[in-house]
């Protein structure tokens, strides 16, 4: 699942700037850059110079989170989306369940709603009986890593 971390500034320039009825050279001018440097951006062969982003970002009316595609926070279907492959997984393999979690509460950390689903889950996980004292071990370090996630997001909050 997609969770909104690709970087599509290329895509969302080239949407915009149909949108306002405008070629690559006239952006390109504005700009102060080639009509090829917008083309490239365009086809994701490369990126603005971080200078003119915010200049983009106005000229398209876009906050720059959105010139980046980026959203804070997954919608309610997507977090559910999400929570229910993790299930899954967890009923399948859990300390790979337990690994993507961790990598998605990494990525996510301002997504309170989430990652209040995830705890839910490692709630449910950590009433498991464990295999063995290896299982254990992992667990019990991934649980510091999530209490260290934990402290930064209420920071955050």
């Amino acid at each position: 699942m997609d969770m909104g971390t690709t970087i599509n500034i290329g895509q969302v320039i080239a949407r915009e700037r149909r949108r306002s009825g405008i070629t690559q050279e006239e952006l390109a001018t504005h700009l102060g850059v080639s009509k090829a440097a917008v083309s490239k951006w365009e086809l994701s062969q490369s990126y603005p110079d971080v200078t003119l982003l915010p200049r983009i970002a106005a000229f398209f009316s876009l906050t720059l989170d959105e010139l980046f595609s980026y959203r804070a926070r997954l919608s309610d279907a997507e977090a559910g989306e999400l929570y229910a492959e993790l299930y899954a997984e967890g009923g399948r393999d859990l300390a790979s369940a337990h690994e993507r979690l961790g990598r998605i509460a990494a990525e996510r950390y301002s997504d309170w709603n989430l990652l209040l689903m995830l705890a839910s889950l490692l709630t449910g996980w950590a009433s498991l009986p464990h295999d063995n004292g290896e299982a254990r071990a992992r667990g019990t370090a991934r649980s510091r890593r999530w209490d260290g996630l934990s402290r930064r997001w209420r920071r955050l909050a």
